[in-house]
């Protein structure tokens, strides 16, 4: 008995499957309808084309770039120029095509708040494992400190045995001292010679 299989298509699981799994991911989205995708950018893409308007439509409507709405039914928003820019075009383009712009807003947010989510879970090993990586950074720059106290306590020394020497000046003035008093001696002796000489002579 033949059986006719040509009405079955295997290939329709894997549309169904994104599409419940889409569902699934926007299911915490007020006024999310169960047909809808859960990403702002493919919701507003997929409301786009239901109400006939072409990309270039809405880009004169908006008044936002082309590129830039590309980038945002792609759902490539960190190609935008940030979260602020992000925010004013998909509203602008909710109220363009009569959507309600706190459905596309909590997509965004539900994006957002998972991204965060996979962000702490791929953190969490990696900050344990450089925090313990950076610990032993520490220790070389103690033992570098030592040689620079050493330094500064020999200069403070040999300051201070320079501050107990005379100065330049007293030198000055005891070198000074001891050539006048020299010369007074070498006159008073020479002084005395020739007093010797003449009582020596009288006698």
């Amino acid at each position: 008995m033949r059986v006719d299989t040509g009405g079955l298509r295997v290939v329709a699981a894997e549309p169904i499957e994104s599409a419940e799994l889409g569902r699934e991911a926007g299911r915490d989205v007020p006024g999310l309808e169960p047909d809808d995708p859960s990403t702002p950018g493919a919701y507003i893409r997929v409301h786009r084309k239901r109400r006939g308007v072409s990309l270039d439509q809405l880009a004169v409507t908006t008044k936002i770039p082309r590129r830039q709405l590309e980038l945002l039914e792609d759902d490539r928003l960190e190609e935008l120029p940030g979260m602020v820019f992000t925010k004013g075009f998909l509203r602008c383009c909710a109220r363009a095509l009569e959507l309600d712009p706190d459905v596309v807003l909590g997509l965004l947010y539900e994006r957002e708040r998972e991204h965060l989510r996979a962000r702490r879970r791929e953190g969490i090993p990696a900050g344990s494992s450089s925090a313990v990586m950076s610990r032993p950074s520490r220790a070389p720059q103690r033992k570098k400190a030592a040689p620079v106290g050493l330094q500064d306590q020999i200069l403070a020394w040999a300051r201070r045995q320079l501050e107990r020497l005379p100065s330049a000046r007293i030198l000055m003035w005891l070198v000074v001292v001891l050539l006048v008093a020299l010369i007074v001696l070498i006159a008073f002796t020479l002084a005395s010679g020739q007093v010797n000489q003449v009582g020596s002579g009288g006698l």
